[in-house]
């Protein structure tokens, strides 16, 4: 699914209608009429009595809402007097507008209707079902101020105050490209976003303010779409949709082709890491799994990680030339690993092998000699991008993606940056997978995912899309779980989903 930035999606807008033969009047008809759908089908409610007030702004986000209004009640059983309008200003008949047509058609079958002042004085009826916030799209230059604020701030005390749920359309009120978490948003339960999706929505600080994200389609061409939203370049994947990225493992393959991934991982108090990451590799198909580990950690894990050839870091064996290494997870930051680093760089770039630096690795990254570099992916949770981008943690959640893309266009390396939203990052596109799944909010969760990106790396995917298939699989197999697990049984689970894939 294409995402697009507010100033590709108004040209989308503006296209349609100058050049494609639409016009702002059927855009607005078939948004509306969408949403209710969708709406209908998120609430489970072929028909309802729920009462419900919506707050109108002057563009077509209201304009949208109202038309859903008009879909709900024609459609869906809504009776006009539970429901309620109102506006930051009242629409006048000059205007001849899909926010004027749309609110005259609703006066006329009996919705009242108040502007915000006087509703702010008059209303005392809390008894609210759903809440629409139709008050500003992405359309803002600046924070959300005056009367717009006033009702974004109403909003949020409603939905503190009652059992009421709130339904944005296309964004939730204040968030816009350049928007930070400082900024005024309305908080809602579900945002019904128009394709193309807003790239905006997915910013992982705002990710939260906008509830569940259900993509309200069927407005613009899908042509159209593509044209402008390669400008960008960013889509949103999901396991579904990613795994057909990845071929199958052909019937008659071999371990050898199916690929030899070295682990550099663990030290002492941290072995747990290196036995997930291995665990990783092996559940999205690697051929081969090699775990080089200090000399302490040796015996332990030799003895326990069934399936995985483990070696002491000190030994030299070059019959094993990896087709991805991975370094980093649980491994510290003792004297000798800058050393190892070099050591374990050189041999993969000798192999023409992707590496894959996570945790511990990542700092030494930025000292690394240049030509040592081939295809590189960095996966840093939050705590260690903001120290590799030397930017503050409100400005790496509020807006990551162009600290990413420079970083990614200066180093030539994919980065994979983990939160509850995972961006990925090269220097031609971005990745965007949801993630929004409290079973990863848990130790070990990174470990098993640089796991299986160097796992799928290994196979020789490409490193981009090595990074999107593992994290959008590590999400599915976040949903699918039923009962928090040890990232080792979540590795079944994995193991699992990608059998079915590519087994």
């Amino acid at each position: 699914m294409r995402l697009a930035s507010a100033e590709t999606s108004a040209l989308i807008d503006k296209t349609a209608c100058t050049e494609w033969g639409l016009n702002s009047f059927a855009l607005v008809e078939a948004a509306g009429r969408n949403m209710a759908d969708k709406l209908a089908a998120f609430l489970k409610a072929p028909a309802w009595s729920t009462p419900i007030i919506a707050f109108i702004g002057s563009g077509n986000n209201g304009a949208d809402a109202l038309v859903m209004l008009k879909v709900l009640i024609l459609e869906r059983g809504v009776r006009p007097v539970d429901c309620l309008l109102v506006l930051n200003r009242i629409p006048v008949e000059t205007e001849q507008t899909p926010r004027f047509q749309a609110f005259k058609a609703l006066v006329k079958m009996g919705v009242p209707f108040s502007n915000f002042e006087t509703w702010k004085t008059s209303f005392c009826n809390k008894n609210v079902g759903i809440v629409v916030d139709g008050i500003a799209g992405t359309g803002l230059k600046g924070p959300l101020a005056g009367t717009a604020m006033e009702m974004a701030r109403e909003i949020n005390e409603m939905k503190r105050e009652t059992a009421a749920i709130v339904a944005s359309i296309d964004v939730p009120s204040g968030l816009f490209d350049e928007w930070s978490s400082d900024m005024p948003i309305v908080n809602a339960d579900l945002t019904l976003a128009v394709e193309p999706q807003k790239l905006c929505l997915y910013k992982p600080a705002a990710r939260i303010f906008a509830g569940s994200i259900v993509n309200v389609g069927g407005i613009f061409p899908q042509a159209l779409v593509d044209v402008f939203a390669d400008r960008e370049n960013a889509e949103l994947f999901v396991w579904e949709t990613a795994r057909a990225l990845v071929p199958k493992i052909t019937p008659h393959a071999h371990k050898y082709q199916r690929g030899l991934a070295e682990i550099h991982a663990g030290c002492v108090g941290c072995a747990g890491a290196a036995r997930i990451a291995a665990a990783g590799a092996q559940a999205v198909g690697t051929g081969l799994t090699r775990l080089l580990v200090d000399e302490q950690l040796y015996p332990l894990l030799a003895s326990t990680a069934s399936g995985v050839m483990v070696a002491p870091e000190a030994e030299q064996d070059d019959r094993w030339k990896p087709d991805a290494a991975l370094l980093g997870p649980g491994w510290g930051d003792a004297a000798d690993r800058p050393a190892l680093f070099e050591k374990a760089l050189a041999r993969a770039t000798a192999n023409g092998a992707t590496v894959v630096l996570d945790a511990d690795a990542i700092p030494l990254f930025q000292t690394t000699n240049p030509s040592l570099l081939q295809e590189t992916i960095l996966t840093p949770h939050v705590g260690e991008f903001v120290k590799f981008a030397r930017v503050s943690k409100e400005r790496a959640l509020s807006n990551p993606i162009p600290i990413l893309k420079r970083i990614a266009e200066k180093t030539r390396a994919t980065i994979l940056f983990k939160s509850h939203v995972l961006i990925v990052v090269d220097a031609d596109g971005i990745g965007v997978i949801d993630g929004m799944t409290p079973m990863l909010a848990a130790g070990g969760s990174g470990d098993l995912l640089a796991g299986m990106t160097v796992g799928l790396a290994a196979r020789r995917v490409r490193p981009f899309v090595c990074a999107v298939v593992a994290a959008s699989l590590l999400v599915k197999a976040g949903k699918t779980a039923d009962a928090f697990a040890d990232p080792l049984e979540l590795a079944k689970t994995v193991s699992k989903l990608a059998f079915e894939a590519w087994g």
